[in-house]
C-alpha cells in the first residue's frame, strides 16, 4: 500500500521546522554572544579628610588678663612729692601725690598715682623689712584687702628683676592687682585698685606701664 504525502503539505512543515530551528539557534547565538557585564567603573578614591589642623589663638587670658597692652608712657614718678626706693613711668593724665599716713601692716604708703578721670589709683607701698620672701610679702598686703574670691598669685617679671604679682576680686565688681619685689633692705609692693563702681580694671593699662618700667633706685 502506497501513502502518498502531499508535497505542499511537506514544504510548509519542512519549512515551518527549518525556520523554528534558526529562530532557536539565533536565540542561543545571542545569548552566547552578549556581552558580559562590566564591573562597575572604579571610583577615584574619595579624599581623605586632613586633620583640623590646631588652633593658633592664645588661650584665653583669664584673670590675668594678659591681653591688655601696657598704657603709653607721659611721665616718670621720680622723686617731686614722694620718696621712693624705686621709680616707674606714668601714663597720659594721671598725677603723683605723697599720701597720708597709711600703714598696712609692715607697709607704708610712699606714693600715690591717680587717674585723670579719678576711676583708679595705684600706689606705692614700702617695709623696712630685710631679707622677706616677695610671696610671703604679698600674701600680707593682701591680708589689708577686702576680696570676694580666692586671690591668684604668680611669680613674674617686675622691669628687669623677678618679683610676684596678685589679682584678687574686689568690692563694686572691680579686681585688685599688686606686685611685690624685695631687696636685702626692703620690700616693694605696687598695687592700683578701681575707686569708683563701674567695675573691671579701668588702672590696669597704667599699672601694666608701671610693672614693665619698674627700677630700683635703692639696693
Amino acid at each position: 500500500m502506497w501513502i502518498i504525502v502531499d508535497a505542499k503539505d511537506t514544504a510548509v512543515k519542512a519549512f515551518l521546522m527549518t525556520a523554528s530551528v534558526a529562530a532557536v539557534a539565533a536565540l542561543i547565538a545571542g545569548c552566547g554572544d552578549e556581552p558580559a557585564a562590566q564591573p562597575p567603573a572604579s571610583q577615584p578614591p574619595s579624599a581623605t579628610p586632613s586633620a583640623t589642623p590646631p588652633t593658633t589663638s592664645a588661650p584665653p587670658p583669664g584673670v590675668w588678663r594678659d591681653d591688655v597692652a601696657p598704657a603709653p608712657r607721659a611721665g616718670k614718678v621720680s622723686g617731686g612729692p614722694c620718696r621712693l626706693p624705686a621709680t616707674f613711668d606714668i601714663a597720659p593724665g594721671w598725677t603723683v601725690s605723697a599720701p597720708a599716713e597709711q600703714p598696712r601692716g609692715a607697709l607704708n604708703a610712699r606714693c600715690v598715682v591717680k587717674a585723670a578721670d579719678g576711676s583708679a589709683v595705684i600706689k606705692m607701698w614700702v617695709a623696712d623689712t630685710p631679707g622677706a620672701n616677695p610671696r610671703e610679702a604679698i600674701v600680707g598686703f593682701v591680708g589689708g584687702e577686702t576680696i570676694t574670691d580666692k586671690p591668684e598669685y604668680r611669680d613674674t617679671n617686675i622691669g628687669r628683676i623677678t618679683g610676684t604679682e596678685v589679682t584678687l576680686a574686689g568690692v563694686e565688681r572691680s579686681r585688685v592687682r599688686a606686685f611685690t619685689v624685695t631687696t636685702p633692705r626692703q620690700v616693694i609692693t605696687v598695687s592700683v585698685n578701681a575707686t569708683g563702681k563701674g567695675g573691671g580694671e579701668p588702672g590696669l593699662p597704667a599699672y601694666l606701664l608701671a610693672k614693665q618700667t619698674f627700677v630700683l633706685t635703692e639696693r
